[in-house]
Parts: C-alpha cells; sequence; structure tokens
C-alpha cells in the first residue's frame, strides 16, 4: 500500500512539472506591457510612463504609447508616440505634446503598446485631466509696432513654445509666458479693413486651440522715415512707416511739425502720410516730426528747404502797377511770396511754372532802385539785379488825327518789351509792346465814331492819360479827277478814311462795283470806270475795311465817247 502511494506521489510531482513548465514556456513566448501612469505637465503637454515587462518570443517591429481624447484609445483610434523596434525590458517615459480639438475637451487618454509579428499588445487605459487656459482681457488695449501687450488669464505652466499670438493677420513675437499672464511685442505690417477705425483682433493659438483674446484692439501707427529729404516750400513730402491704413489715425489728433513751424492738414494710406510743406517754416534746415495725440516721434534726419534761385528779370527798369517776370528756378506761385524794397508785391497764382514767378509791380512803390526778395517761409533769397521803379511818361502822338485803322506813333518813356493797353476813349486797342522804350504803334479802333477822343496808356494798374486830344476822322472824298470819262478810264478818288490796300475798299460808280481798284492808300484810290454804266451823272462811293461807307459830294459823269 505505501509503494502505490509512493509511485502516485512521483506521478503528480512529475505531472506538476511538466504543467508549470508548459505554461512558464507560453508566458515568455508573448510580451506583456503596463500602463504605468499619465500626468498633467501644462494645459498641452503630458507625461506618459510604461513598463515592458516581457518582450516575449517573436519579432518586435513597434513599442510605444498611444492617446486620443476617446477613450476607446488604439492604434487605430489614436495618436502614436513611437519608440521605435530597439526596445529592451523596464519602464520607458515620454512628455507628449497635445493637440486639443478645443478648449473644452481637456481630457486626454493613453496606453502602452508593443507590436509584433503576431499583433499589437495594450496596457490599460489610463486618463488625465488637463488644466484649462482662459484669457480674462489685454493691457493696454492699443499700442503701435514694438510696444510691449499683456494678456491676462489661466495659463498654468505654459512654456514660450506652446503659444502663438496673432495680432490681426501678423504673429507677434512672444516676450514671456508665466500662469496668470503672456507678455507679446506688437508686429509691424498689420493690415485693417476698418474703415472708421484702426482696431484689430488679438488671438492666442496654444497647441491648435485659437482664443480671441479681443477684437478691438487699437493699433496704433509707427512712423519711421520720410522722403524726399530736401523739397520747395509748398511741395508734399510722405511720412512712411509700419501698421498704416486709410483709418489709421481715425479720431486721432495728429500735428506734423517742419522744425517749429506744424500743420494738421494731411492724407494717410497703406502707403504712408502725404502732407505738404507750410509756408509758416522758419529756417532753411530742421528736423521734422509728428505728434499723435500729444505722442510726439522725430523722424530721423535733417529736412532741406530748396530755395528758389533768381537768374534773371523781365526788366530792369519798370513803372509802379505795371507786372514784371522773375526768371529762375525753385518757385511755386502759391506758396513764395515777393517784396519790392519794403513792399509786399502780388504773385499770380495763374500759372504753375517753376522756373517764373509773375508778379505785380506795388502801385505805391516809390521810384529808385529796389531789391527783390522771394520768401520761402521766413526764409529768402534776393535777386542779384536791382529794379529801378520810375514814374510813367506819355510825351505825345503823332499823327494828332486819322481815320479808323490809321497807324498812331505813341512816344514817351516805356519798358521796352513790356506789354500796354492802349484806349482811344473808352475803347481798347488790345494790347501792344514798345520794342525801343521810346515809341509804341498802334492803329485807331474800327468802331470808333468821329470827333475828339483821350489816348490813355495803362500797365498794370498804372494810367496815363495825354492831355492833348487825339482827331477820329470820319471817311470821307475830298476830289475826283477827272470828274467824267468812258468805261475804262482811270479815276483818282482822294480823301481820307480809305482802306490801305486794294482788298479793303469797294467802290461803285452809282450802284454798279467796279472790279478794278488799280492802287489803294489812306487818302487816295484809283480806279477804272465799269463798262457797264448807263451814260450820265452819278454818284462815287467808298466802303472801307470796317464797313464804313462815304459818298462823294460832286457827281463823275460817264461819257459815251
Amino acid at each position: 500500500m505505501n509503494q502505490k502511494r509512493k509511485i502516485g506521489t512521483l506521478l503528480f510531482i512529475l505531472l506538476s512539472l511538466v504543467f508549470f513548465q508548459s505554461c512558464e514556456k507560453e508566458d515568455f513566448e508573448h510580451p506583456e506591457v503596463k500602463s504605468i501612469s499619465i500626468t498633467s505637465l501644462s494645459p498641452v503637454k503630458v507625461k506618459i510612463i510604461g513598463e515592458i515587462t516581457h518582450k516575449g518570443k517573436f519579432v518586435i517591429s513597434d513599442y510605444g504609447f498611444v492617446y486620443s481624447t476617446s477613450s476607446s484609445v488604439s492604434i487605430e483610434n489614436g495618436t502614436k508616440v513611437s519608440f521605435g523596434n530597439e526596445i529592451s525590458e523596464g519602464t520607458f517615459s515620454k512628455d507628449v505634446a497635445i493637440n486639443l480639438p478645443s478648449n473644452y475637451t481637456r481630457t486626454v487618454y493613453a496606453r502602452t503598446y508593443l507590436t509584433n509579428e503576431k499583433g499589437t499588445a495594450y496596457g490599460d487605459v489610463l486618463s488625465v485631466q488637463l488644466p484649462g487656459i482662459s484669457s480674462s482681457g489685454l493691457n493696454p488695449t492699443s499700442g503701435k509696432a514694438g510696444d510691449k501687450i499683456t494678456i491676462q488669464g489661466s495659463f498654468s505652466s505654459l512654456s514660450k513654445e506652446d503659444v502663438s499670438i496673432f495680432v490681426g493677420n501678423i504673429a507677434a513675437k512672444i516676450e514671456s509666458v508665466s500662469p496668470s499672464q503672456v507678455v507679446f511685442e506688437v508686429p509691424s505690417g498689420i493690415s485693417t479693413s476698418s474703415y472708421y477705425s484702426n482696431q484689430v483682433p488679438v488671438s492666442i493659438n496654444i497647441s491648435g486651440q485659437s482664443i480671441t483674446v479681443t477684437s478691438y484692439f487699437t493699433l496704433r501707427p509707427t512712423f519711421t522715415d520720410y522722403s524726399p529729404k530736401s523739397a520747395t516750400i509748398g511741395s508734399t513730402i510722405t511720412l512712411t512707416g509700419n501698421n498704416l491704413s486709410s483709418s489709421a489715425l481715425y479720431n486721432s489728433s495728429v500735428k506734423i511739425y517742419f522744425g517749429n513751424a506744424y500743420t494738421t492738414s494731411y492724407s494717410i494710406s497703406s502707403t504712408g502720410l502725404t502732407v505738404t510743406i507750410p509756408t509758416s517754416i522758419t529756417s532753411e534746415k530742421f528736423q521734422i516730426a509728428i505728434e499723435i495725440d500729444g505722442v510726439k516721434t522725430t523722424l530721423p534726419g535733417e529736412f532741406t528747404i530748396s530755395l528758389p534761385t533768381i537768374t534773371s528779370l523781365s526788366a530792369t527798369t519798370t513803372w509802379p502797377g505795371s507786372s514784371l517776370t522773375i526768371n529762375g528756378n525753385n518757385f511755386n506761385n502759391y506758396y513764395n511770396t515777393v517784396s519790392i524794397g519794403d513792399i509786399a508785391a502780388s504773385v499770380s497764382t495763374y500759372s504753375s511754372s517753376s522756373t517764373q514767378l509773375y508778379v505785380n509791380i506795388p502801385s505805391n512803390l516809390p521810384e529808385g532802385e529796389h531789391s527783390i526778395k522771394v520768401f520761402s517761409g521766413t526764409t529768402f533769397v534776393t535777386a542779384p539785379i536791382k529794379l529801378k521803379v520810375k514814374s510813367a511818361s506819355f510825351s505825345g502822338f503823332s499823327p494828332a488825327s486819322g481815320s479808323p485803322g490809321r497807324e498812331i506813333t505813341l512816344s514817351g518813356d516805356f519798358n521796352p518789351n513790356a506789354s500796354y493797353s492802349v484806349y482811344f476813349g473808352s475803347t481798347q486797342y488790345s494790347t501792344t509792346y514798345s520794342s525801343t522804350g521810346t515809341s509804341m504803334k498802334v492803329n485807331v479802333p474800327s468802331s470808333l465814331d468821329a470827333g475828339d477822343v483821350k489816348i490813355t496808356i495803362k500797365s498794370g494798374s498804372t494810367s496815363i492819360t495825354h492831355a492833348d486830344n487825339f482827331t477820329v476822322l470820319a471817311p470821307s472824298i475830298t476830289s475826283i479827277s477827272p470828274t467824267s470819262g468812258v468805261a475804262g478810264t482811270l479815276v483818282t478818288i482822294t480823301g481820307n478814311g480809305f482802306g490801305p490796300n486794294i482788298y479793303n475798299n469797294s467802290v461803285k460808280f452809282g450802284t454798279t462795283a467796279t472790279p478794278s481798284i488799280v492802287s489803294a492808300t489812306e487818302s487816295t484810290l484809283k480806279v477804272l470806270v465799269p463798262s457797264n454804266l448807263t451814260p450820265g451823272a452819278m454818284k462815287i462811293s467808298v466802303t472801307n475795311n470796317y464797313g464804313q461807307t462815304v459818298v462823294s459830294p460832286m457827281n463823275f459823269t460817264v461819257t459815251n465817247q
């Protein structure tokens, strides 16, 4: 009995050894992995620890962690964090940046995995709740490029690398990050579509999550330079800088300084601020600055006014009240002022020439030599020659009488090549010029009635009327020679007020015009008697080129032979 018991016990032991050896062999054929822990490092980062308890005997192709915002996390439904296929038993870990789909999804699930030729083994699913992030505002609520702005809120343990800030459409430089605030620098190159204000949104992007901090950050422009560096008064310059738009200075108080002088008139676009150099400048060289809402920024460099240069005058001797042209460069008829002596002269603004100024000589300018100054603001240049001003004189005219169209010579003391208006009574003979300085020629106007008139010469506001009368003669016929003749006879008509050439006259015998005017002066016409006249006595009439007609007081008799 004892012998049988011993044999049974031995068989049991042998069977047990075979069983346990079989189990141990099965355990070492397949891998064993564990998910040890998952902990939060920041709102966007976790630390995952896993363990390879047994590698198993099959060929391993990959191992690591897989995470997701879903509890059913797997390689097919999650994001892998692979360690490759070089594996050793024991623990391993990884700090993993998480891209969460929104700020409202804060739970992260993760597990360890190992993939071999037979499939994938997983550890248990672990989870962690990431801390939330939020923004409570920013300070200040406005700024220009380079300013430091603070976003206040809850940011847990974020680092600078975790955060992106966008101002409008431009990424900003992150200065610092702490659990309660993020500090960034306002970038340049920001554009805004707002027409009425220069406001742009500010957003914070953390691992794929975008949070709008504000939609109403007021973007203040910055001005860094200007061009050109030299120009004439009245020209425009353009101030350039960052974050400009047509609304960049909407509701702002703006002054642009030119040294001590300033203007508040400007136009602005995305390419720059354009301003006209004012006439109130006080020096030739100065700095340019812009003041926005009381904050003044001086721009680099020194601006130089391009002063006018005077090369010549249209006349060196003139009358008070006459006109004068100043020739040179860098002129502006709208912004340059002129003085002659100590008296201001008006500048014509009808011309935009940069090489000529058209000036009216003051009517109260005394006789003598005077310096001419052209001003740009309070800075001026002086003409290299002086202007001699003298009283105008109108000494006489010749002849003392004449019919309309008659040439008259006026004598006096005039400006060579200057223009003058000449009046016979109230009727103007257009404009004439004095080529010699002592005389000028005009013609008696055609619309004058016969009689005495005064001749007046005007230049600018100066007017001189000669004391003697000029007698306007009506056309007249004083004689006809011969007083009779056959067709084709040459007849001389003597008188006044005829046209000075054959084309300026029309001659009729009775009612029949002669086609043949042989010669003509203002006092004599030679004509041929037309061939189609009926014999007998008749009047001769002459019509001059002004439409005036005179009839002979005596008859001309047409004969048969």
